[in-house]
This record gives structure tokens, C-alpha cells and sequence, in this order.
């Protein structure tokens, strides 16, 4: 069989090559949560930015849907016969809409 140049050779290799394992997976898991960090951080923005262009579009859609509804409004009461002013209808219509 093989032999060592000293006794507990095998011992101190297996002992320094676990010390090395083991110091290469607290580096990785070091990274990995760096890049877990870093990665929530970036969801995180994309979040916001997303909930502030969900806000925008909710009310440019109220906004589309007050106007349709005035105008819709306006045609009715002319449809009826009816004679009023615009001021009138968009109050009306905008008083309902905001409850």
C-alpha cells in the first residue's frame, strides 16, 4: 500500500480540503443571497412602477368614462326632446359618478 511522508497526512489533506468546502459554500451562499437581495430590490421598483401606471390608467379610464357618459347624457335628453345645457348635464353626470 501507499504511504505517507508523515503520519496523519491523510488526516490533515481530508481537514484542510473540508476547511476549503466548507469556506467555498459560505462564499457561494453569501453571493447567492447578494443576488437574492439584489433581485428583490429590483422587483420591488418594478412593483411601484407598475402600481403608479395601474393608478394612471384607472383614472384616465374614469376620466374616458365620465366624458362618455355626458355625452351619452346630453344625446338622451335631446333624443326626449329635453333642453339642457351642457354645464347642467356634466354636473349631473358628475355628481352620480362621484356618488
Amino acid at each position: 500500500g501507499r504511504t505517507c511522508a508523515r503520519p496523519g497526512g491523510h488526516e490533515d489533506a481530508r481537514s484542510e480540503a473540508s476547511r476549503l468546502l466548507d469556506a467555498t459554500k459560505a462564499e457561494m451562499k453569501k453571493e447567492l443571497q447578494s443576488a437574492i437581495n439584489k433581485a428583490d430590490a429590483d422587483i420591488s421598483v418594478k412593483v411601484d412602477e407598475s402600481e403608479k401606471s395601474i393608478a394612471e390608467i384607472k383614472k384616465n379610464a374614469v376620466a374616458s368614462v365620465e366624458k362618455v357618459a355626458k355625452d351619452t347624457a346630453k344625446e338622451i335628453v335631446s333624443a326626449l326632446g329635453g333642453k339642457a345645457d351642457a354645464k347642467t348635464i356634466s354636473l349631473a353626470v358628475s355628481s352620480k359618478i362621484k356618488g
